[in-house]
C-alpha cells in the first residue's frame, strides 16, 4: 500500500495525504505501545548518515510509538562507526550500531531483519542518503494501523543542486513518485517502506542477495 509523506532527499516536504490522521491529533484507539525499528544500511556515507539520523530525531510521532534505530554498516572499513557513536552519545534517539561489512546491500538488509528485537512490531526501512520528512514515520505507522497492511510504502523524491540542468530533474531518473496515497501497489522500495515484523518472522522473509 502506498502512503505519504515520503522519506526524501534534503529540503523536500511533500504535503500529507488528505486521508491520513495528522500526527499529534486523534489516533486510532490502542492500549499498548507500538515498538518501531528504523533500519538503515549504510556504505561509506557517514556524513549523509548523520544527517538522516538528525532527521529521525525530529520525527513527530503519536505518544504510543516508541522508536529505535538500527544502523547496519555494510563497509568492511566500518567508516560509519565513529560518526554513529558520536551521534548516539549526544542524541535522545536509541541507536544500535552493527558492523557487518558484507558490501552486498541485500545481505545487509537481511542482517537488519535478523537483528530485529522480539518486541518490535513494525520495521521501517530508509536509505542512508535520504532525509525523512518530520511526519514520515507517523504517516507510515498510522497508515498501517488503519489498513492492517503487511507492507506500507511511499514516495522518495530526489533533490538537485541549483546548477543541475532541467532534463536531469525529471522524476523518472532519480525519484520514486508512486501512485496516489491510499492506492494498493505490487512492489515497494526500501528507501521508504514499513513492514509488519510478524509477517517477516512467520514467513521467514529475506532479500534476494543475487540481485
Amino acid at each position: 500500500m502506498s502512503e505519504g509523506p515520503a522519506a526524501v532527499g534534503p529540503g523536500v516536504s511533500p504535503s500529507p495525504a488528505a486521508d491520513i490522521p495528522e500526527p499529534g491529533g486523534p489516533a486510532p484507539a490502542r492500549d499498548d505501545v507500538v515498538q518501531v525499528l528504523v533500519a538503515v544500511c549504510t556504505f561509506r556515507r557517514p556524513e549523509q548518515l548523520v544527517a538522516l539520523l538528525e532527521s529521525l530525531v525530529g520525527q513527530r510521532l503519536p505518544d504510543e510509538v516508541r522508536v529505535r534505530v538500527l544502523v547496519v554498516d555494510n563497509s568492511p572499513g566500518s567508516e560509519a562507526e565513529p560518526a554513529v557513536r558520536r551521534f548516539a552519545d549526544r542524541a535522545v534517539l536509541d541507536v544500535i550500531y552493527n558492523a557487518y561489512g558484507a558490501t552486498n546491500i541485500a545481505s545487509g538488509r537481511n542482517e537488519a531483519l535478523r537483528l530485529v528485537p522480539e518486541d518490535v512490531e513494525l520495521i521501517a526501512f530508509v536509505d542512508d542518503d535520504e532525509l525523512a520528512d518530520p511526519d514520515w514515520l507517523a504517516h507510515l505507522v498510522l497508515a498501517q494501523r488503519r489498513t492492517s497492511a503487511d507492507i506500507v510504502t511511499g514516495p522518495v523524491l530526489a533533490i538537485y543542486p541549483a546548477s543541475t540542468r532541467g532534463w536531469r530533474r525529471s522524476d523518472v531518473l532519480y525519484s520514486v513518485v508512486g501512485p496516489d496515497p491510499g492506492a494498493f501497489v505490487e512492489e515497494a522500495v526500501t528507501g521508504n517502506a514499513l513492514l509488519r515484523a510478524a509477517v517477516v518472522r512467520e514467513l521467514d522473509l529475506s532479500f534476494d542477495t543475487t540481485l
